[in-house]
């Protein structure tokens, strides 16, 4: 592969200084501080670059990118072979748990995440390690998972796969998930079945909810900074084959989402992370369970690789040996440099120079009119946006408006949105919003827990005007869902049928149809005040129901106390 336009002229008095300064083994580097055969662009950063350190670093990522990417044909046909970093999934904690169990990474059936994120793994490494021109690396111990001979393996975060896949020179980091709705607890708080279901939250705190969908189908997470444009490709022509293979689609753009909340897609180069449907779901869990499925979407994922090398590299790997079927536009690897010294300056907090770089990238592709550089003029916008509310807070911190600067301090902080490539910005943000001094507020009346001795055996019903948890399942009568709810006796539960079906609220008839409702009675029975709820804490010293919590002011005496 060309690398775009040689230096050949800059500056060379300074140049040369700057050069002697950077001289090999000043620094024990892997590459020689040299600017031999990089394009102008790189040598123009580097000849205006006045930290000798930020030069090293310009340098050596330039240098490594041509060692990695450069001319993929040449080195295939040398007998090099591309490296695939094969990331662990979560995995055991040093107590010996698995992490799917402890962050409730649990499907249908009750197995964690690895579990079916070993099987397509191992389905997906014997394909690529039968390639000769493809080397999979990983630890040690995620090695034998995948050759199948261990069922286990430790943890490592996303940042620890990004060392990893660096030093062992990867052209790609890829890692093996399955999407996760927890039966107890998920995402808002919902189970992934719909119906009335029990959840809990992150605190173990239990809810009534209405789950009215339900989540599934696969996506791939791609590194959306990858400007190269490989992993946008791969995930676009991943998610073609598994359609036409009749398997959905979350979603979540429609299962292409670029990702740039992690270390793991900002800081390595090419990146995916795999996310093959919803263990939650019953549908979902049997396909993954069936063997063939796993080999067909292993499939899927191993010659999406090998076309996305093609198509973007322009070397066909396929066969016994490399072949290569067109040439790599002159300016790619200029700018897949250009973007990588982009996102260094910004992690630098050195805008200036961050948004000169990406000026010069939409330069050399005429704009940004390419998908895959969107993502750099964003950045620009998002900085830019984040540091103007930063600025307007600052300023009316300095002159003791506190309440105003916290809200501007706020602003800027959800702009960045706790992007992993902003960690700096919101640092700084909130090291300012800390000097802020606010008058107390208040923050509302909290929420009543009950004490133990709210189940013991002699506790007593609630008042008839407690507001009343009242499910109305699919399918369900308004008797039924009233004789659930509040277990009333024949008598009362006629009148009851009468108040349900003569609610009128802002001037129109209410009609209990499927779905959960607050609803307040008076003392006449009449029904007072319905609110339609997505979901209702089982709190039985806020609310009555004799279903789920065993406290209706109409049932009798005597009731079981457990949930």
């Amino acid at each position: 592969m060309t690398s775009g336009t040689t230096f050949p002229t800059i500056a060379a008095t300074a140049l040369a200084c700057l050069l002697s300064l950077l001289a090999p083994g000043t620094a024990g580097a892997q590459y020689p501080y040299t600017l031999t055969g990089q394009p102008e662009a790189v040598a123009k950063i580097v000849a205006r670059e006045q930290s000798i350190p930020n030069a090293k670093q310009i340098i050596a990522m330039s240098q490594r990118l041509d060692e990695t990417y450069g001319d993929l044909y040449e080195k295939l046909k040398n007998g090099r072979r591309l490296v695939i970093f094969f990331g662990p999934a979560h995995g055991k904690y040093a107590n010996g748990h698995w992490e799917g169990a402890a962050t409730n990474r649990i499907s249908c059936t009750g197995v964690t995440e690895e579990y079916y994120s070993m099987l397509l793994a191992r389905e997906l490494y014997a394909l690529l390690a039968a390639n000769p021109m493809i080397e999979v690396r990983t630890t040690d111990d995620y090695l034998q998972v995948l050759r199948g001979r261990s069922d286990t393996y430790n943890n490592i975060f996303l940042h620890g796969i990004v060392q990893r896949a660096l030093e062992t020179n990867a052209f790609m980091a890829i890692s093996q998930h399955l999407n996760n709705v927890a039966q107890t607890q998920k995402a808002y708080g919902y189970v992934n079945i719909p119906g009335i279901h029990i959840t809990t939250d992150e605190t173990g705190a239990r809810f009534l909810a209405n789950v009215r969908f339900a989540f599934r189908g696969f996506l791939t997470l791609y590194n959306r900074v990858d400007a190269s444009g490989f992993s946008l490709r791969y995930a676009q022509t991943l998610k073609s084959k598994l359609v036409d293979k009749g398997m959905k689609s979350n979603a979540w753009e429609n299962g292409c989402v670029g990702d740039e909340r992690f270390t793991y897609f900002v800081d390595f180069p090419i990146s995916l992370i795999y996310e093959t449907g919803f263990i939650c779901s019953p549908e979902e869990e049997a396909f993954l369970r069936d063997q063939e499925k796993r080999k067909m979407i292993a499939r899927a994922q191993y010659d999406t690789f090998l076309e996305t090398t093609k198509d973007v590299f322009g070397v066909d790997i396929s066969g016994a040996a490399p072949v290569r079927v067109k040439d790599v536009p002159e300016n790619m690897l200029t700018i897949f440099k250009l973007s990588r010294i982009a996102l260094f300056y910004v992690k630098t907090l050195e805008y200036a120079k961050a948004f000169e770089v990406i000026d010069e990238i939409g330069r050399l592709s005429d704009g940004f009119s390419q998908q895959h550089l969107v993502p750099y003029r964003d950045i620009r916008t998002i900085i830019t946006q984040a540091e103007s509310y930063y600025q307007t807070g600052r300023q009316l911190l300095l002159g003791n408006n506190h309440r105003e600067a916290s809200a501007y301090l706020g602003l800027a902080k959800k702009t960045i949105n706790s992007r992993a490539l902003l960690v700096a910005l919101d640092m700084k943000y909130a090291a300012e919003a800390s000097r802020l001094v606010l008058p107390a507020t208040d923050t509302g009346t909290p929420v009543k827990l009950c004490p133990d001795t709210c189940f013991a055996p002699g506790y007593q019903r609630m008042p008839l005007n407690t507001p009343v948890i009242f499910p109305v399942e699919d399918k369900m009568s308004i008797e039924e869902a009233i004789e659930k709810a509040l277990k009333p006796d024949w008598e009362t539960a006629a009148k009851l049928v009468r108040s349900f079906g003569n609610v009128w609220i802002n001037g129109q008839k209410f009609a209990f149809g499927p779905g959960l409702y607050l609803v307040t009675l008076g003392e006449d029975l009449s029904v007072t005040n319905v609110l339609v709820v997505s979901e209702a804490r089982l709190n039985p010293c806020m609310y009555q129901n004799h279903q789920y919590l065993k406290n209706s002011f109409f049932a009798s005496e005597d009731r079981d106390r457990s949930l």
